[in-house]
């Protein structure tokens, strides 16, 4: 719940609870004299507030409605008044967990052009969804995710195979994609990477959680520290680990070895194996690290077939893991700190570097509602933190619950 302070600036956040319309009214009131630019109220009723900044192309917006007593306000959505685009360079780190490399608020420039070596991957879960709004066939779906799963050449030609032979057109439009973005055979092996979708980018989105809509130095700053507590944090679960490997790669290494149990050996040297799986049969050299998949020179993990080999030889699975997944190479990753700053008002003087005036940037309004959430495909359904409302509508009339007073076939009594 809201309350006054008369020492500190007024802060509007989403959430924030207020006891009446009244008193939402009267800060809203003095936030704009605080602030220093003018509002219109698009709405201004008992039931809603929505108001915008009356400066042309300004983002500044806010929603206040009732909870359910139907006398305490909430801001609803809130949106700051400066724009940009939050652009951020991330990896993972030997927890297949989301690792921060830099940030910073800037234009919409492409990163081909910046960094050019990149090698871009489009996500397969958007590509699915396009792909099932012309061709709804649950079987192509299907095959498409076989396809783009596959890290050996031969076995996504023949789930291709198979999509064309279904539907012509269903084919043209996959075929027209570029490989390297979307199938994982194509991957780049020192990456050690085997992702096909973006939901470590949507999750690290998530957790910034509101800050996009602060000012920038406040944006920045705050990141900052959630990045600095984010990083000490990981570095004590560092120390805490009894495993020679991550967590998240034992659990990977467990799944994998109870599929290997589906797989049939055939040994052919003491390190040389044939592993058959299906109709499908595969070479796998343990010393070599040589496996007829693909999927240890792309992910870095043994495969089945592998795992297969290495259980019937009384090994540990870990043990054939490239380093990058291990306890110490966790710890080097967070081993480095991001530095404390000092309180503002402590920093000395830097006018050379801190102009007199500083000159608020040139905006421009979207045509539009300004959208707070991101655009859900038509396949994915409603999420699950927050379900759909609904409600039922009940005649005052008689009673009925099929029609409301003003539809009432009934005559009144």
């Amino acid at each position: 719940m809201w309350t006054y302070n008369p020492k500190a600036d007024i802060v509007f956040k989403k959430g924030l609870l207020f006891t009446n319309i009244d008193a939402f009214r009267a800060v809203l009131k003095d936030y704009v004299i605080q602030k220093g630019f003018p509002i219109m109220r698009l709405k201004n009723e008992k039931s809603k507030v929505i108001a915008i900044c009356g400066v042309e192309g300004c983002k500044w917006r806010i929603h206040a409605s009732p909870v359910a007593d139907s006398i305490t306000f909430m801001i609803k959505t809130y949106q700051g008044p400066f724009g940009g685009v939050f652009l951020t360079a991330a990896t993972l780190d030997a927890n297949n967990s989301i690792f921060p490399i830099a940030f910073a608020v800037g234009l919409n420039i492409a990163y081909e052009e910046i960094v050019p070596v990149a090698s871009g991957r489009h996500c397969c879960r958007h590509i699915c969804s396009n792909f099932k709004a012309q061709f709804s066939d649950i079987l192509l779906s299907n095959l498409f995710w076989r396809a783009t799963k596959s890290f050996d050449v031969t076995g996504h030609n023949e789930t291709m195979a198979s999509i064309k032979e279904l539907n012509i057109e269903a084919w043209k439009y996959l075929d027209k994609i570029s490989k390297t973005t979307w199938c994982r055979y194509t991957f780049n092996t020192r990456l050690k990477c085997d992702h096909i979708t973006n939901n470590c980018t949507e999750s690290f989105n998530a957790w910034i959680g509101e800050l996009r809509g602060k000012p920038i130095l406040t944006l920045v700053d705050r990141l900052r520290k959630k990045f600095m507590k984010k990083m000490h944090k990981r570095y004590q679960k560092g120390y805490m680990l009894t495993t020679a490997i991550t967590p998240k790669m034992v659990d990977k290494l467990q799944r994998i070895g109870q599929v290997s149990r589906q797989c049939e050996l055939t040994m052919a040297f003491d390190d040389v194996f044939e592993v058959g799986d299906m109709n499908r049969f595969y070479i796998v050299n343990l010393p070599a690290k040589s496996y007829d998949c693909g999927a240890f020179q792309i992910s870095g993990l043994p495969c089945k077939y592998a795992a297969l080999e290495i259980i019937y030889k009384r090994q540990k699975l870990e043990s054939y893991c490239e380093h990058w997944f291990s306890r110490d190479m966790y710890l080097k990753t967070y081993a480095s700190m991001i530095h404390p700053i000092p309180d503002e008002k402590m920093w000395s003087p830097m006018p050379h570097v801190t102009p007199a005036i500083v000159l608020a940037p040139l905006l421009r309004r979207a045509p539009g509602r300004p959208k707070m959430k991101r655009r859900r495909e038509h396949d994915e359904g409603q999420s699950t933190s927050q379900p759909k409302r609904w409600s039922r509508f009940k005649c005052g009339n008689c009673d009925s619950f099929s029609h409301n007073k003003r539809s009432c076939q009934v005559a009144p009594v």
